[in-house]
């Protein structure tokens, strides 16, 4: 066992480093969701036909392969924390060493053993089972679950963090189109399906008679486009990562 001062001084400059590492994150998402101007709505009507449609054009591409660096770099920190502990708690620390994350009570007694080689003390055996995903109902929820998944994402393939979800789009109902004929009200389709670059947003579609225009028809229209985080807010997620390791290393901390 390495001396418990430095240890302890190494787990809380790595929480650190990993605190950085999640507000670095958070700003540049936040950033980007500021921006004024990241995407427009580009509108095309096809001669001969009665339908005009607009499509997403992206004019600031959010920076996934950024986010995705500093997402795995702040999982793969807090995972080596919590192994740091377990490494440094053995009385013959070995390189199976690990802190055991595991959905299934069958398979954490098969390698609780293994992972937890040359501990002796009972109550750190308690602490780290207690602490397992497969106490809880939905273990593949559980926030110990979630960061095993994307560190061992991170390894071999870059985690995904998704800003553009199911969108609410709202259109004035007053929208329509204007030619030196006549006015015509219009149908409005609107697309509910993720938005991405290039990506079909809303279509008016004239109503009969078709008016064939001598100029390029005048489009009165007003859009309002929420847009939405992930599948798991990532300042939630970030911050949850952050207090389960804090806690974890107070629990076991004591035992150093």
């Amino acid at each position: 066992m390495e001396n418990s001062i430095n240890i302890k001084y190494l787990l809380h400059r790595k929480l650190n480093y990993a605190s950085l590492k999640a507000t670095q994150l958070e700003n540049s998402i936040s950033a980007y969701l500021g921006y004024s101007k990241s995407f427009d709505l580009i509108g095309s009507h096809s001669k001969g036909k009665t339908v005009i449609t607009y499509k997403m054009k992206i004019l600031m591409e959010p920076d996934y392969t950024g986010w995705s660096i500093l997402l795995g770099d702040l999982a793969h920190t807090l995972r080596s924390i919590l192994d740091n502990l377990i490494y440094n708690l053995s009385d013959t620390p070995c390189r199976d060493n690990m802190f055991p994350i595991f959905t299934s009570k069958v398979e954490y007694k098969q390698k609780e053993e293994k992972c937890l080689a040359g501990i002796s003390n009972d109550d750190i055996f308690n602490t780290v089972e207690n602490l397992q995903p497969y106490k809880i109902d939905n273990p593949e929820k559980h926030i110990l679950e979630l960061l095993r998944e994307i560190d061992n994402s991170d390894k071999h393939r870059s985690n995904c963090i998704a800003l553009f979800l199911p969108t609410e789009i709202s259109v004035n109902p007053e929208a329509y189109f204007k030619t030196k004929e006549n006015t015509q009200k219009s149908k409005i389709t609107l697309n509910g399906k993720p938005l991405h670059n290039g990506c079909w947003v809303l279509k008016y579609k004239f109503q009969r008679p078709f008016v064939t225009f001598s100029d390029h028809p005048q489009i009165q229209y007003q859009v309002m486009v929420n847009v939405k985080e992930n599948w798991y807010p990532i300042k939630e997620l970030t911050n949850n990562l952050l207090t389960q390791t804090f806690d974890i290393s107070n629990k076991l901390g004591i035992y150093l």
